[in-house]
Protein backbone atom coordinates (compact mmCIF):
# COMPACT_ATOMS: atom_id res chain seq x y z
CA UNK A 1 0.00 0.00 0.00
CA UNK A 2 1.44 3.35 -1.07
CA UNK A 3 0.87 6.37 1.12
CA UNK A 4 1.88 9.79 -0.20
CA UNK A 5 2.97 11.09 -3.57
CA UNK A 6 5.04 9.22 -6.14
CA UNK A 7 8.74 10.06 -5.94
CA UNK A 8 11.89 9.26 -7.88
CA UNK A 9 14.70 8.01 -5.67
CA UNK A 10 18.43 7.57 -6.08
CA UNK A 11 19.85 4.64 -4.21
CA UNK A 12 18.60 2.49 -1.35
CA UNK A 13 19.63 2.22 2.29
CA UNK A 14 18.95 -0.01 5.28
CA UNK A 15 21.13 1.97 7.71
CA UNK A 16 19.91 5.35 8.93
CA UNK A 17 23.50 6.32 9.79
CA UNK A 18 24.64 6.14 6.16
CA UNK A 19 21.53 7.36 4.33
CA UNK A 20 22.27 9.74 1.46
CA UNK A 21 19.91 12.47 0.21
CA UNK A 22 17.47 11.00 -2.30
CA UNK A 23 17.70 7.43 -0.92
CA UNK A 24 14.69 5.30 -0.11
CA UNK A 25 15.03 3.73 3.35
CA UNK A 26 14.00 0.11 3.94
CA UNK A 27 12.95 -0.54 7.54
CA UNK A 28 14.46 -4.00 8.00
CA UNK A 29 13.51 -6.09 11.01
CA UNK A 30 16.55 -7.98 12.27
CA UNK A 31 17.29 -10.16 15.31
CA UNK A 32 18.88 -7.25 17.19
CA UNK A 33 17.16 -4.20 15.70
CA UNK A 34 14.00 -2.94 14.03
CA UNK A 35 14.50 -0.44 11.24
CA UNK A 36 11.07 1.05 11.87
CA UNK A 37 12.56 2.77 14.91
CA UNK A 38 14.99 4.64 12.65
CA UNK A 39 12.65 5.95 9.95
CA UNK A 40 12.62 9.46 11.44
CA UNK A 41 16.43 9.51 11.58
CA UNK A 42 16.64 8.35 7.96
CA UNK A 43 14.28 11.09 6.79
CA UNK A 44 16.26 13.70 8.71
CA UNK A 45 19.39 12.51 6.84
CA UNK A 46 17.65 13.11 3.50
CA UNK A 47 15.79 9.89 2.70
CA UNK A 48 12.99 10.71 0.28
CA UNK A 49 10.67 7.82 1.22
CA UNK A 50 10.48 4.76 3.46
CA UNK A 51 9.44 1.17 2.85
CA UNK A 52 7.90 -0.36 5.97
CA UNK A 53 5.89 -3.31 7.23
CA UNK A 54 3.84 -1.13 9.57
CA UNK A 55 2.75 2.35 8.56
CA UNK A 56 4.48 5.15 10.45
CA UNK A 57 1.72 7.55 11.49
CA UNK A 58 3.73 10.64 12.40
CA UNK A 59 5.86 11.20 9.32
CA UNK A 60 5.15 13.49 6.40
CA UNK A 61 6.86 11.48 3.68
CA UNK A 62 5.84 8.85 1.13
CA UNK A 63 5.85 5.33 2.51
CA UNK A 64 5.21 1.97 0.91
CA UNK A 65 3.73 -0.60 3.27
CA UNK A 66 4.70 -4.20 2.42
CA UNK A 67 4.43 -7.55 4.17
CA UNK A 68 8.20 -8.19 4.24
CA UNK A 69 10.76 -5.40 3.85
CA UNK A 70 13.65 -7.85 3.34
CA UNK A 71 11.80 -9.49 0.45
CA UNK A 72 10.92 -6.06 -0.96
CA UNK A 73 14.58 -5.04 -0.78
CA UNK A 74 15.55 -7.99 -2.97
CA UNK A 75 12.70 -7.40 -5.40
CA UNK A 76 13.58 -3.74 -5.90
CA UNK A 77 17.23 -4.66 -6.47
CA UNK A 78 16.17 -7.34 -8.95
CA UNK A 79 14.04 -4.87 -10.90
CA UNK A 80 17.02 -2.52 -11.05
CA UNK A 81 19.31 -5.30 -12.28
CA UNK A 82 16.83 -6.07 -15.10
CA UNK A 83 17.47 -2.61 -16.56
CA UNK A 84 21.02 -3.58 -17.52
CA UNK A 85 22.50 -5.98 -20.06
CA UNK A 86 25.72 -5.95 -18.02
CA UNK A 87 27.19 -9.47 -17.71
CA UNK A 88 27.01 -10.51 -14.06
CA UNK A 89 29.15 -13.21 -12.42
CA UNK A 90 27.80 -14.74 -9.19
CA UNK A 91 30.17 -16.51 -6.78
CA UNK A 92 29.50 -18.86 -3.88
CA UNK A 93 31.27 -21.77 -2.18
CA UNK A 94 32.37 -23.09 1.20
CA UNK A 95 35.77 -21.37 1.06
CA UNK A 96 37.48 -18.80 -1.11
CA UNK A 97 34.40 -16.78 -2.11
CA UNK A 98 35.80 -13.36 -1.29
CA UNK A 99 39.27 -14.03 -2.70
CA UNK A 100 37.83 -15.45 -5.93
CA UNK A 101 35.44 -12.50 -6.16
CA UNK A 102 38.40 -10.12 -5.86
CA UNK A 103 40.37 -12.10 -8.46
CA UNK A 104 37.45 -12.01 -10.89
CA UNK A 105 37.05 -8.27 -10.37
CA UNK A 106 40.78 -7.72 -10.96
CA UNK A 107 40.63 -9.67 -14.23
CA UNK A 108 37.41 -8.08 -15.48
CA UNK A 109 38.82 -4.62 -14.80
CA UNK A 110 41.43 -5.35 -17.46
CA UNK A 111 38.50 -5.27 -19.89
CA UNK A 112 36.43 -2.44 -18.41
CA UNK A 113 34.79 -0.87 -15.34
CA UNK A 114 33.54 -3.56 -12.96
CA UNK A 115 31.15 -3.44 -10.03
CA UNK A 116 31.96 -5.87 -7.24
CA UNK A 117 30.68 -6.76 -3.80
CA UNK A 118 32.33 -4.62 -1.14
CA UNK A 119 33.89 -6.68 1.64
CA UNK A 120 31.66 -9.67 2.19
CA UNK A 121 28.22 -8.06 1.82
CA UNK A 122 26.97 -11.37 0.54
CA UNK A 123 23.66 -12.02 2.31
CA UNK A 124 19.99 -11.12 1.78
CA UNK A 125 20.81 -7.51 2.65
CA UNK A 126 24.26 -7.09 1.13
CA UNK A 127 23.49 -8.56 -2.30
CA UNK A 128 20.59 -6.14 -3.01
CA UNK A 129 22.68 -3.20 -1.81
CA UNK A 130 25.40 -4.20 -4.27
CA UNK A 131 22.96 -4.65 -7.15
CA UNK A 132 21.53 -1.20 -6.44
CA UNK A 133 24.97 0.30 -7.22
CA UNK A 134 24.91 -1.08 -10.77
CA UNK A 135 25.14 1.72 -13.35
CA UNK A 136 25.53 2.30 -17.08
CA UNK A 137 29.27 2.77 -16.68
CA UNK A 138 29.76 -0.79 -15.42
CA UNK A 139 30.82 -3.18 -18.16
CA UNK A 140 30.80 -6.15 -15.77
CA UNK A 141 29.64 -7.02 -12.26
CA UNK A 142 30.71 -9.74 -9.83
CA UNK A 143 28.43 -10.56 -6.91
CA UNK A 144 29.37 -12.73 -3.92
CA UNK A 145 26.56 -14.83 -2.41
CA UNK A 146 26.87 -16.50 0.99
CA UNK A 147 24.55 -18.85 2.85
CA UNK A 148 24.29 -20.66 6.16
CA UNK A 149 21.16 -22.72 5.45
CA UNK A 150 19.43 -24.55 2.62
CA UNK A 151 17.26 -22.27 0.49
CA UNK A 152 19.06 -19.00 1.18
CA UNK A 153 20.86 -18.92 -2.17
CA UNK A 154 17.66 -19.97 -3.95
CA UNK A 155 15.99 -16.90 -2.44
CA UNK A 156 18.77 -14.47 -3.38
CA UNK A 157 20.02 -15.56 -6.81
CA UNK A 158 16.82 -14.75 -8.78
CA UNK A 159 17.42 -11.07 -8.00
CA UNK A 160 21.01 -11.33 -9.29
CA UNK A 161 20.11 -13.08 -12.58
CA UNK A 162 23.75 -14.03 -13.25
CA UNK A 163 25.14 -14.79 -16.68
CA UNK A 164 27.87 -16.88 -15.04
CA UNK A 165 27.54 -18.74 -11.73
CA UNK A 166 30.54 -20.23 -9.93
CA UNK A 167 30.95 -22.53 -6.92
CA UNK A 168 34.52 -22.40 -5.59
CA UNK A 169 34.43 -25.66 -3.61
CA UNK A 170 32.30 -27.73 -1.25
CA UNK A 171 33.46 -28.29 2.32
CA UNK A 172 32.42 -28.33 5.99
CA UNK A 173 31.33 -24.75 6.61
CA UNK A 174 28.20 -23.65 8.52
CA UNK A 175 27.45 -27.30 9.25
CA UNK A 176 25.31 -26.21 12.17
CA UNK A 177 22.86 -24.62 9.74
CA UNK A 178 23.13 -27.06 6.85
CA UNK A 179 23.30 -30.31 8.79
CA UNK A 180 25.66 -32.19 6.46
CA UNK A 181 28.20 -31.66 3.71
CA UNK A 182 25.78 -33.31 1.28
CA UNK A 183 23.24 -30.63 2.14
CA UNK A 184 25.91 -27.96 1.61
CA UNK A 185 26.60 -29.30 -1.89
CA UNK A 186 22.93 -29.16 -2.84
CA UNK A 187 22.45 -25.73 -1.22
CA UNK A 188 25.43 -24.18 -2.99
CA UNK A 189 24.21 -25.68 -6.27
CA UNK A 190 21.07 -23.56 -5.93
CA UNK A 191 23.11 -20.78 -7.53
CA UNK A 192 22.85 -22.48 -10.92
CA UNK A 193 19.06 -22.28 -10.80
CA UNK A 194 19.22 -18.50 -11.06
CA UNK A 195 21.25 -18.37 -14.27
CA UNK A 196 19.87 -16.36 -17.15
CA UNK A 197 19.00 -18.19 -20.36
CA UNK A 198 22.20 -19.44 -22.02
CA UNK A 199 24.12 -18.73 -18.82
CA UNK A 200 27.24 -20.68 -17.88
CA UNK A 201 27.75 -22.81 -14.77
CA UNK A 202 31.41 -22.86 -13.66
CA UNK A 203 32.19 -26.08 -11.77
CA UNK A 204 35.22 -27.36 -9.83
CA UNK A 205 36.23 -30.49 -11.76
CA UNK A 206 38.36 -31.79 -8.89
CA UNK A 207 35.69 -31.46 -6.20
CA UNK A 208 34.28 -34.61 -4.59
CA UNK A 209 30.82 -33.16 -5.20
CA UNK A 210 31.40 -32.46 -8.90
CA UNK A 211 28.59 -34.79 -9.97
CA UNK A 212 26.12 -33.12 -7.60
CA UNK A 213 26.98 -29.69 -8.96
CA UNK A 214 26.94 -30.91 -12.56
CA UNK A 215 23.47 -32.38 -12.10
CA UNK A 216 22.15 -29.01 -10.92
CA UNK A 217 23.81 -27.07 -13.74
CA UNK A 218 22.30 -26.15 -17.11
CA UNK A 219 23.67 -27.54 -20.35
CA UNK A 220 26.33 -24.85 -20.75
CA UNK A 221 29.22 -25.43 -18.33
CA UNK A 222 32.87 -24.50 -17.85
CA UNK A 223 35.03 -26.66 -15.58
CA UNK A 224 38.26 -25.80 -13.77
CA UNK A 225 40.84 -27.71 -11.74
CA UNK A 226 44.20 -29.45 -11.84
CA UNK A 227 42.62 -32.43 -13.59
CA UNK A 228 43.67 -32.28 -17.25
CA UNK A 229 40.07 -33.05 -18.19
CA UNK A 230 38.97 -29.63 -16.90
CA UNK A 231 38.24 -26.95 -19.49
CA UNK A 232 40.52 -24.58 -17.60
CA UNK A 233 43.28 -26.60 -15.97
CA UNK A 234 46.53 -25.75 -14.31
CA UNK A 235 49.82 -26.80 -12.82
CA UNK A 236 51.22 -25.11 -9.74
CA UNK A 237 54.73 -25.13 -8.34
CA UNK A 238 56.67 -22.71 -6.14
CA UNK A 239 54.21 -19.87 -6.62
CA UNK A 240 54.03 -20.22 -10.40
CA UNK A 241 50.69 -21.17 -11.95
CA UNK A 242 50.39 -22.44 -15.50
CA UNK A 243 46.87 -22.09 -16.90
CA UNK A 244 45.82 -23.98 -20.02
CA UNK A 245 42.64 -23.53 -22.08
CA UNK A 246 42.40 -25.66 -25.22
CA UNK A 247 45.71 -24.98 -27.02
CA UNK A 248 46.51 -21.72 -25.24
CA UNK A 249 48.57 -21.40 -22.07
CA UNK A 250 49.86 -18.68 -19.79
CA UNK A 251 52.11 -18.64 -16.74
CA UNK A 252 51.70 -16.23 -13.87
CA UNK A 253 53.53 -15.72 -10.59
CA UNK A 254 50.69 -15.53 -8.09
CA UNK A 255 51.04 -12.71 -5.56
CA UNK A 256 48.93 -14.73 -3.09
CA UNK A 257 50.51 -17.81 -1.45
CA UNK A 258 49.29 -21.40 -1.37
CA UNK A 259 47.92 -24.07 -3.67
CA UNK A 260 44.39 -23.15 -2.58
CA UNK A 261 44.94 -19.72 -4.13
CA UNK A 262 46.04 -21.43 -7.33
CA UNK A 263 42.63 -23.16 -7.26
CA UNK A 264 41.03 -19.77 -6.64
CA UNK A 265 42.88 -18.35 -9.63
CA UNK A 266 41.70 -21.19 -11.89
CA UNK A 267 38.12 -20.60 -10.75
CA UNK A 268 38.41 -16.88 -11.47
CA UNK A 269 39.97 -17.56 -14.86
CA UNK A 270 37.14 -19.91 -15.84
CA UNK A 271 34.48 -17.38 -14.84
CA UNK A 272 36.15 -14.54 -16.72
CA UNK A 273 36.75 -16.61 -19.85
CA UNK A 274 33.03 -17.42 -19.74
CA UNK A 275 32.20 -13.72 -20.20
CA UNK A 276 34.71 -13.26 -23.00
CA UNK A 277 38.03 -12.36 -21.37
CA UNK A 278 41.26 -13.51 -22.95
CA UNK A 279 44.12 -15.28 -21.20
CA UNK A 280 46.25 -12.13 -21.36
CA UNK A 281 43.61 -10.33 -19.32
CA UNK A 282 43.53 -13.25 -16.89
CA UNK A 283 47.30 -13.03 -16.48
CA UNK A 284 47.38 -9.25 -16.02
CA UNK A 285 44.46 -9.30 -13.60
CA UNK A 286 45.97 -12.01 -11.41
CA UNK A 287 49.30 -10.19 -11.35
CA UNK A 288 47.54 -7.09 -10.03
CA UNK A 289 45.99 -8.90 -7.06
CA UNK A 290 46.72 -7.91 -3.48
CA UNK A 291 45.97 -9.84 -0.32
CA UNK A 292 42.48 -9.27 1.04
CA UNK A 293 42.46 -7.92 4.60
CA UNK A 294 42.43 -10.76 7.11
CA UNK A 295 43.11 -13.38 4.45
CA UNK A 296 46.77 -14.46 4.40
CA UNK A 297 47.85 -10.83 4.53
CA UNK A 298 51.42 -10.17 5.61
CA UNK A 299 51.29 -7.51 8.33
CA UNK A 300 53.94 -4.81 8.43
CA UNK A 301 53.03 -3.47 11.87
CA UNK A 302 54.38 -6.40 13.91
CA UNK A 303 58.11 -5.84 14.31
CA UNK A 304 59.25 -9.01 16.02
CA UNK A 305 57.70 -11.64 13.73
CA UNK A 306 56.75 -12.34 10.17
CA UNK A 307 53.01 -12.25 10.92
CA UNK A 308 50.45 -13.62 8.46
CA UNK A 309 46.95 -12.35 9.22
CA UNK A 310 44.36 -14.93 8.17
CA UNK A 311 42.01 -13.96 10.96
CA UNK A 312 38.88 -13.01 9.04
CA UNK A 313 37.18 -16.40 9.23
CA UNK A 314 37.85 -20.12 9.47
CA UNK A 315 36.52 -23.53 8.56
CA UNK A 316 38.40 -26.85 8.37
CA UNK A 317 39.32 -26.49 4.69
CA UNK A 318 40.60 -22.93 5.04
CA UNK A 319 42.57 -23.76 8.20
CA UNK A 320 44.27 -26.69 6.48
CA UNK A 321 45.09 -24.43 3.52
CA UNK A 322 46.60 -21.89 5.93
CA UNK A 323 48.67 -24.62 7.59
CA UNK A 324 49.98 -25.62 4.16
CA UNK A 325 51.11 -22.03 3.60
CA UNK A 326 52.72 -21.82 7.05
CA UNK A 327 54.56 -25.10 6.56
CA UNK A 328 56.39 -23.63 3.54
CA UNK A 329 57.91 -20.85 5.65
CA UNK A 330 61.54 -21.14 6.71
CA UNK A 331 62.54 -20.87 10.35
CA UNK A 332 60.32 -21.36 13.38
CA UNK A 333 56.58 -21.54 12.66
CA UNK A 334 53.66 -20.83 14.98
CA UNK A 335 49.94 -21.32 14.35
CA UNK A 336 47.69 -19.17 16.55
CA UNK A 337 44.19 -20.57 16.31
CA UNK A 338 40.75 -19.61 17.57
CA UNK A 339 37.60 -21.70 17.37
CA UNK A 340 36.04 -22.71 14.06
CA UNK A 341 32.35 -22.13 14.68
CA UNK A 342 29.04 -23.39 13.28
CA UNK A 343 30.30 -26.97 12.84
CA UNK A 344 27.50 -28.55 14.86
CA UNK A 345 28.01 -31.96 16.45
CA UNK A 346 31.19 -32.52 14.42
CA UNK A 347 32.97 -29.51 15.94
CA UNK A 348 35.21 -31.28 18.46
CA UNK A 349 36.28 -34.02 16.04
CA UNK A 350 37.05 -31.49 13.30
CA UNK A 351 39.12 -29.39 15.69
CA UNK A 352 41.04 -32.52 16.70
CA UNK A 353 41.73 -33.26 13.01
CA UNK A 354 43.35 -29.84 12.69
CA UNK A 355 45.80 -30.70 15.46
CA UNK A 356 46.80 -33.89 13.65
CA UNK A 357 47.13 -32.00 10.36
CA UNK A 358 49.35 -29.33 11.94
CA UNK A 359 51.54 -32.06 13.47
CA UNK A 360 52.05 -33.73 10.10
CA UNK A 361 52.93 -30.33 8.62
CA UNK A 362 55.76 -29.97 11.19
CA UNK A 363 54.42 -26.76 12.71
CA UNK A 364 56.67 -25.85 15.66
CA UNK A 365 54.22 -24.06 17.95
CA UNK A 366 50.45 -24.22 18.33
CA UNK A 367 48.79 -21.52 20.44
CA UNK A 368 45.02 -21.70 20.93
CA UNK A 369 42.20 -19.75 22.51
CA UNK A 370 38.59 -20.91 22.69
CA UNK A 371 36.62 -23.95 23.80
CA UNK A 372 36.76 -26.22 20.74
CA UNK A 373 40.47 -25.66 20.07
CA UNK A 374 41.27 -27.46 23.31
CA UNK A 375 40.81 -30.58 21.17
CA UNK A 376 43.27 -29.18 18.63
CA UNK A 377 45.89 -28.73 21.33
CA UNK A 378 45.24 -32.22 22.69
CA UNK A 379 45.77 -33.87 19.29
CA UNK A 380 48.87 -31.83 18.37
CA UNK A 381 51.94 -34.00 18.74
CA UNK A 382 54.50 -32.18 16.66
CA UNK A 383 55.92 -29.27 18.62
CA UNK A 384 54.79 -27.25 21.62
CA UNK A 385 51.09 -26.59 22.23
CA UNK A 386 49.51 -24.15 24.66
CA UNK A 387 45.89 -23.25 25.31
CA UNK A 388 45.27 -19.78 26.73
CA UNK A 389 42.25 -18.46 28.57
CA UNK A 390 42.82 -14.81 27.63
CA UNK A 391 44.39 -12.86 24.78
CA UNK A 392 46.92 -11.36 27.19
CA UNK A 393 48.05 -14.86 28.13
CA UNK A 394 48.17 -15.83 24.46
CA UNK A 395 50.37 -12.85 23.58
CA UNK A 396 52.67 -13.41 26.56
CA UNK A 397 53.17 -17.06 25.65
CA UNK A 398 53.89 -16.20 22.02
CA UNK A 399 56.50 -13.62 22.97
CA UNK A 400 58.11 -15.99 25.48
CA UNK A 401 58.23 -19.09 23.27
CA UNK A 402 58.50 -18.01 19.63
CA UNK A 403 61.91 -16.55 18.75
CA UNK A 404 62.33 -13.24 16.96
CA UNK A 405 61.99 -13.60 13.21
CA UNK A 406 59.69 -16.61 13.42
CA UNK A 407 56.56 -16.82 11.30
CA UNK A 408 53.24 -16.52 13.12
CA UNK A 409 49.98 -17.26 11.30
CA UNK A 410 46.72 -16.21 12.98
CA UNK A 411 43.41 -17.90 12.12
CA UNK A 412 39.92 -18.24 13.59
CA UNK A 413 36.24 -17.73 12.95
CA UNK A 414 34.98 -14.16 12.83
CA UNK A 415 33.46 -14.22 16.30
CA UNK A 416 36.74 -15.52 17.77
CA UNK A 417 38.08 -11.96 17.30
CA UNK A 418 41.61 -13.10 16.52
CA UNK A 419 42.47 -9.60 15.32
CA UNK A 420 42.53 -8.76 19.04
CA UNK A 421 45.62 -10.96 19.40
CA UNK A 422 47.30 -9.34 16.39
CA UNK A 423 46.70 -5.81 17.63
CA UNK A 424 47.93 -6.69 21.13
CA UNK A 425 51.03 -8.40 19.76
CA UNK A 426 51.82 -5.42 17.55
CA UNK A 427 51.39 -3.02 20.46
CA UNK A 428 53.55 -5.12 22.79
CA UNK A 429 56.31 -5.62 20.25
CA UNK A 430 56.46 -2.00 19.19
CA UNK A 431 56.48 -0.80 22.81
CA UNK A 432 59.38 -3.13 23.58
CA UNK A 433 61.28 -2.19 20.45
CA UNK A 434 60.93 -5.69 19.06
CA UNK A 435 62.99 -7.23 21.87
CA UNK A 436 62.16 -10.44 23.71
CA UNK A 437 62.63 -10.82 27.45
Amino acid sequence: MLQGADVEFQGISIDSRTVQPGNVFFAIKGPRFDGHAFCHAALEKGAIAVIVENAITDINAPQLVVTDTTLALGQVAGLWRERFATPVVAVTGSSGKTTVKEMIAAILRQAGPTLSTEGNLNNAYGVPLTLARLSQKDRFAVIEIGASAVGEIADIVPHVQPDVALITMIGPSHLEGFGSIDAIAHAKSEIYGGLRDLGTAVINRDDVYFDVMKAAAPEKTMTFGFDAAADVHGRYSAGELRIAVAQDTISVSLPLPGKHNAYNALAAAAACISVGCGLHQVRDGLRSMHAVKGRLMLRDDVDQYRLIDDSYNANPASVMAAIDVLSQESGVTCLVLGDMLELGDAADDMHAEIGVYASKADIDHLLCIGDHVKHTCASFSGGKAHHADTFDELVAHCVAEVPLGGTVLVKGSRSSRMETFIDALAKKGNAAGGEQP
